[in-house]
Parts: structure tokens; C-alpha cells; sequence
């Protein structure tokens, strides 16, 4: 679940003079890499999609007070995820996240963005996917794309079953950053590219020195 609304241009922040330092690409998922949300899609995937529009339809208020921004996004999709995967058992979890980026992740990933990724992976940059989503169904096609490291959101699990909480917050925001510094300290060494698409993805645009918003190029 993330918020849009930023004006659609591609960013150029900072002048990097630095060629020997290590290059990251950080990339948003859920509508950059993606074109759709793939925490509800895969929700869908599991559950089934009378299941999730009637919790939607229950929750209509709350749901449309976070995605317009009246409110924060973070405790509905709280609310969200614990609904549906309290108590849901591990390893079916992770089987479920291996089907969903075979079988239906394919159909949403945008070929723009998969060449962008492929350019950087060429050249040896680290592609980092930083994303309010959940590792479980990126991991399985970030081992194909050449991505490096995925920094997102985690979900909780004690004797084998889903908590229904998150062990980190919602990646989202200037958390996003905050989740990248703690794993990459040295800002100072890095020339950083950035790509995303919403207001979520504003602290990370700005941390960068070439930003691209809702743009590869």
C-alpha cells in the first residue's frame, strides 16, 4: 500500500565528481519495478479477491482516509496484514511467495524498469529494491534480476507461524533512507541512483544524487 502524488519529472539533485566510489541503484517496487501494489495482489494470490474487497469494503473508511493521505498509511496495513496472515504457517507462507513471483509477479513487472535494472547490472552497480512491501515475494525474482539486496518489510514469525506484525517498520518514507544508512553507513562513498514513483519514495529521491521519479531516463 503506498500513497502517489508527486508532480511527474525526473530529478537531477547533485553533480557526483567522485567516479571511484561504489555505485548504488535503489529502486522502489510496488508501482516503479511494478505496475500494481503487490502487497494487496499478493494477498489476492492467497487469499482470494471476494476475500479481500469484502475486509476492503468492511474497512472502506479507514482504507480510503490512508490512501488519500487523511491518515497514516502504516496502521491500516497493520490492521491489514494481520487480518489475513496471523497465524499463517511459515513454510506455506514462503511456498505461497515462491508461486506468486512465478506465476503472477511476471505479468506486472514493467519492462522499462526491468532494462534500467539490467543497465546497472551491467555496468556493476549494486541494485538495491527498497520497498514497503514484504521480502517473501521479491526475494524469489530479485535472484534472477541480478539485484543485490532488498531492504523492505518484515514480517514476524515465533514456532513456525506468522505473528501478524512487522519486525521493522513499514519501509516507507524517510524509513527507507533510515533502513539504507544503518546497512550502508558511508554516504560519503557511494554515488547513489534513486527511482520511484510516489511521496513515500520523497526522503530517498532526495538522499540521491541522480533521482528519477516515475522515470528511467
Amino acid at each position: 500500500m503506498t500513497r502517489r502524488g508527486m508532480p511527474n519529472r525526473t530529478i537531477e539533485r547533485k553533480t557526483v565528481h567522485a567516479a571511484s566510489r561504489i555505485t548504488f541503484a535503489l529502486f522502489d517496487f510496488d508501482h516503479t519495478v511494478t505496475d500494481t501494489d503487490t502487497f494487496i495482489d499478493f494477498t489476492v494470490f492467497a487469499f482470494g479477491r471476494v476475500r479481500v474487497a469484502l475486509w476492503m469494503l468492511a474497512h472502506f473508511p479507514s482504507v480510503a482516509a490512508a490512501m488519500t493521505g487523511l491518515t497514516g498509511i502504516n496502521r491500516i496495513k497493520k490492521i491489514f496484514f494481520a487480518r489475513f496472515f496471523r497465524g499463517y504457517p511459515e513454510r506455506e507462507y514462503l511456498t505461497m511467495c515462491e508461486r506468486y513471483a512465478n506465476e503472477r509477479l511476471p505479468r506486472f513487472l514493467r519492462p522499462a524498469a526491468l532494462d534500467r535494472i539490467a543497465w546497472h547490472v551491467r555496468r556493476g552497480d549494486a541494485v538495491v529494491v527498497i520497498s514497503a512491501s514484504l521480502d517473501g515475494w521479491i526475494a524469489p525474482w530479485a535472484r534472477t534480476a541480478g539485484v543485490r539486496d532488498i531492504i523492505a518489510t518484515f514480517p514476524g514469525i515465533e514456532n513456525g507461524r506468522l505473528t501478524g506484525k512487522f519486525t521493522t517498520p513499514n519501509c516507507n518514507g524517510r524509513e527507507k533512507v533510515r533502513r539504507f544508512t544503518e546497512k550502508y553507513p558511508d554516504r560519503e562513498k557511494y554515488v547513489i541512483y534513486a527511482y520511484g514513483d510516489s511521496s513515500g519514495d520523497r526522503a530517498m529521491l532526495a538522499f540521491a544524487d541522480h533521482a528519477y521519479y516515475r522515470s528511467f531516463e
